[in-house]
């Protein structure tokens, strides 16, 4: 997905803001490699609602995923998008609920090529199939935004900041990030089993050893000529994976039964085990076969 423009008329401290995203440029025989992505930047002082755009759009999209479908969103916007399709075709895509003569009560609808408008959930070929949320700030914010909207606890407000309200958002966009907290904690648990993949910081390097261990078994097990993370690779510029490490602290009567079988499972998968003290270091060869191939 290449996003386009992306319009917001009224929210939080965004009025009638219009972005126009920079389009892909040709390629440049000066560059080492070939551009094959599009890169902006939203820059501003602290409070001016960079966060804001960024969690406007990731909501959209999460409603538009949803199995509960609302026509209704939040505030009115315009995006405009191109997707490439399973058939290597490449389509814009409008998503709007800006009223007019034909949408007079403010009603979610998409086209495609400027075709007729839609006034329905679209389907999944004109949506990305994944959105990547990164953040070194507060992860409870996003927890907000993307709460569903009968949650009256956190669902976001759609009336415009008093005085008094936006001094207290640009308070909270100073440097530092927020713990946290119990009930936040449920909710990220929550929001994890939606079709928006919401990943907490703390479970990164578990979501990067899943993927790890996924290319190790469809590589060994599956003989495939293609692996599981060959798209990261080639994003990065890097030929192939030789190998990769696990540390675990292998502490008996602080580990559940179920842990210790995921742990003796990894050991039989791995090429190498070394005892270090309290830790069990296991060591993946990607280019040889596992002393027990993994299951």
């Amino acid at each position: 997905m290449r996003l386009i423009s992306f319009y917001i008329q009224n929210y939080r401290v965004l009025q009638e803001l219009s972005i126009n995203f920079s389009p892909l440029l040709p390629s440049q025989s000066f560059l080492p490699i070939q551009q094959t992505y599009a890169l902006d930047f939203l820059a501003g002082v602290n409070g001016t609602g960079k966060s804001t755009v960024l969690h406007l759009l990731g909501r959209l999209f999460f409603q538009l995923q949803q199995e509960n479908y609302s026509e209704y969103f939040i505030t009115p916007i315009r995006l405009e998008y191109q997707l490439q399709t399973g058939s290597d075709e490449l389509i814009k895509v409008s998503i709007s609920n800006i009223v007019d003569d034909h949408n007079s009560e403010g009603k979610l609808y998409y086209q495609v090529n400027d075709g007729d408008r839609r006034f329905e959930k679209p389907r999944e070929t004109y949506l990305p199939k994944h959105i990547v949320i990164y953040t070194t700030g507060s992860e409870a914010d996003w927890l907000a935004e993307l709460a569903p909207e009968l949650d009256t606890e956190t669902a976001v407000r759609n009336e415009p900041y008093t005085a008094e309200e936006e001094t207290r958002f640009y308070l909270a966009e100073l440097p530092g990030q927020r713990q946290l907290v119990a009930n936040e904690v449920d909710s990220a648990e929550a929001l994890a089993k939606k079709p928006v993949r919401f990943i907490r910081s703390d479970r990164l390097p578990v979501v990067a050893l899943c993927g790890l261990l996924g290319s190790r078994y469809y590589q060994q097990r599956e003989n495939q000529s293609r692996e599981s993370l060959q798209s990261v690779f080639d994003a990065l510029n890097l030929d192939k994976l030789v190998s990769f490490s696990l540390r675990i602290r292998n502490q008996y009567g602080f580990i559940s039964d179920s842990q210790q079988e995921i742990i003796k499972r990894l050991s039989r998968a791995a090429n190498m085990r070394i005892r270090q003290e309290g830790d069990l270091l296991l060591v993946f060869d990607m280019a040889q076969q596992p002393v027990h191939p993994p299951t």
